[in-house]
């Protein structure tokens, strides 16, 4: 019994030593690489592969991100301070706009020359993933002696693109390659349609049936907008820039010999003082004298309701006012009506004037405003008030009509010639900026973006492989080394 106890210990002992023993030499470390070559080489392109499809499916895509730097040189409409607002269509504009719903579906609709989609993604899907951002680019400014501050760019931005959603990165450079085509494209139909007629109507005979007044109104705000327009396009483009084979100088130099400031004084200058009227026979006149009067009764009417608002309004006014701790919504009321007050008396005003231009007197009071055709007589039957419309207009003699007529033709004359040189200075500004590089978007970046987040795939399937390696063939080493050789006995002696 105890002897079994004794040999019961030894082989304790023995075990014990065992997992201590043998220990790892470069020569064991080798004859254990070719004993399991195939186990580790196998181990190891296994990890490889495994690094590769993963750095590849899941590491980059949830890394990688491409941002691209772009300078808008589009042709825009801008605001007072020089800031972009409208394509030249009118349309409204916003630095966003290379990015917004309508361009990336305009984009993904397209079809190559076969009728096939040329894209293949979902809008949806794009967007959850956060296809795209757009900031613009930020500048230093010097505020102070010693003070700076960082100002939004109206030109240059910064648009970050996933490439993840496109299924790689050159996907992703493609597409916004074919969006900012497709930007420099919408801007260059608006020059398409462009065109300088800001005042004047779109044909002669919409121009001819206007009141004298408009009319020379819009012709003179038309000239004064042409003039405008031209200085624009050559500090834009420089009066050296040609056009068409001449310079825009030279357009504009043209331009100017054909009209003057006192041109169109002198039109203001025979309406008033001749009170000529949009007429061209008695009939005419006599029908225009029905019209004023149908407007005085238009009018008589609105004064009405006119006084009864600004009425109402008032005491409300006073009643709100008079609270001597206003919420905030009250004071929001007290604004809108005082608001209101000021349009009714400006409306109520530029009526007054209409009438009395006309030739009609007006008394006005807090309840009631009266409007009453002036006399064109005195007690002695001496004329009076022969300087108004209605005054001409029933006292009218044939050299008074031909003097109407003469007016009206000059007044047409002017507007074929001011439409024809706003027809010239759109062309030039059209063609100015189709010409070059003045209706683009320049795009920093040579490949339409940098990667950033991005890891070799290779790299890391390298080190997948040399990682597998380095685990297995020690793992195999140890196997190697620890199992029981047959020449060696399996106890202690």
């Amino acid at each position: 019994m105890s002897e079994e106890k004794s040999n019961e210990k030894v082989l304790i002992i023995q075990n014990s030593n065992h997992k201590n023993g043998p220990r790892l030499t470069m020569a064991d470390y080798g004859r254990s690489v070719k004993h399991f070559k195939w186990w580790i080489i196998g181990i190891s392109l296994a990890c490889g592969l495994v690094g590769y499809l993963g750095s590849n499916f899941i590491l980059n895509p949830s890394r990688e991100k491409m941002t691209t730097n772009i300078e808008y040189s589009l042709a825009l409409n801008s605001d007072e301070n020089g800031k972009p607002v409208t394509y030249l269509d009118g349309t409204s504009y916003k630095y966003s706009d290379i990015i917004s719903e309508d361009n990336i579906r305009g984009v993904l609709a397209q079809k190559d020359e076969n009728g096939n989609a040329i894209w293949h993604y979902d809008y949806g899907s794009l967007m959850n993933k956060n296809a795209f951002s757009i900031a613009p680019k930020q500048y230093s400014v010097t505020t102070g002696e010693d003070t700076t501050t960082l100002v939004d760019s109206d030109t240059q931005f910064i648009i970050t693109t996933t490439p993840a959603a496109f299924g790689g990165a050159d996907n992703a450079r493609n597409f916004l390659r074919a969006l900012v085509k497709y930007e420099i494209n919408r801007a260059s139909k608006a020059i398409g349609s462009y065109s300088f007629d800001y005042y004047l109507p779109s044909t002669q005979g919409t121009f001819q049936t206007m009141e004298f007044s408009t009319m020379v109104d819009q012709l003179s705000n038309q000239y004064k907008y042409l003039s405008s327009a031209y200085g624009k396009v050559m500090t834009k483009f420089s009066g050296s820039f040609v056009v068409d084979g001449r310079k825009i100088s030279d357009y504009y130099r043209e331009f100017t010999a054909n009209y003057t400031e006192s041109q169109f004084a002198s039109l203001s200058g025979r309406l008033l003082n001749d009170k000529l009227v949009n007429i061209s026979s008695t009939a005419e006149a006599n029908d225009k004298v029905k019209e004023y009067a149908n407007l005085k009764a238009s009018y008589e009417k609105d004064f009405k309701e006119i006084l009864s608002s600004l009425t109402t309004n008032r005491a409300l006014l006073a009643s709100l006012t008079s609270i001597a701790q206003p919420t905030e919504n009250i004071a929001e009321q007290i604004n809108n009506l005082t608001a209101s007050i000021e349009s009714l008396q400006k409306k109520k005003q530029k009526m007054i004037f209409e009438l009395e231009n006309i030739g009609y007197s007006v008394t006005e009071t807090e309840t009631e405003i009266t409007v009453k055709e002036l006399p064109f007589e005195d007690e002695n039957h001496n004329p009076i008030n022969t300087d108004t419309y209605l005054y001409k207009l029933k006292n009218h003699d044939e050299e008074w009509i031909q003097s109407c007529v003469k007016f009206k033709t000059d007044l047409c004359v002017l507007f074929s010639s001011l439409d024809n040189d706003t027809d010239s200075a759109s062309k030039i500004y059209r063609t100015a900026y189709q010409t070059g590089n003045y209706n683009t978007i320049i795009v920093t970046e040579a490949n339409m973006g940098t990667l950033t987040g991005h890891i070799s795939n290779m790299i890391v399937a390298g080190i997948g492989l040399v990682g597998g390696y380095l685990a297995t063939s020690f793992v195999f080493a140890e196997i190697y080394i620890n199992k029981p050789k047959k020449d060696e006995p399996e106890t202690a002696e």
